[in-house]
């Protein structure tokens, strides 16, 4: 079950990293895309996203720790 959600997870990591390069280019763009009025909500909504994977990697990540220490193995990082 770990190893799935691990793999889950590095398989979803391509596609965070994709949206926050999308927000930060509108972000960036925004004369093009109309969005001077959204400029505080977008930068929110990166930070926000931001630190929610970060929390889910964290959590696993923990998982991950207290299964090996059960199971006597050492974590690899």
């Amino acid at each position: 079950m770990l190893q799935s959600l691990c793999h889950e997870i590095k398989q979803r990591r391509r596609g965070v990293a994709s949206i926050l390069r999308l927000c930060q280019h509108l972000l960036d763009d925004r004369e093009t895309c109309n969005l001077n009025a959204d400029h505080q909500p977008m930068q929110l909504i990166i930070v926000n996203l931001e630190r929610r994977w970060e929390a889910i990697v964290m959590q696993a990540v923990q998982w991950q720790t207290r299964l090996q220490k059960k199971m006597g193995t050492e974590p690899s990082v």
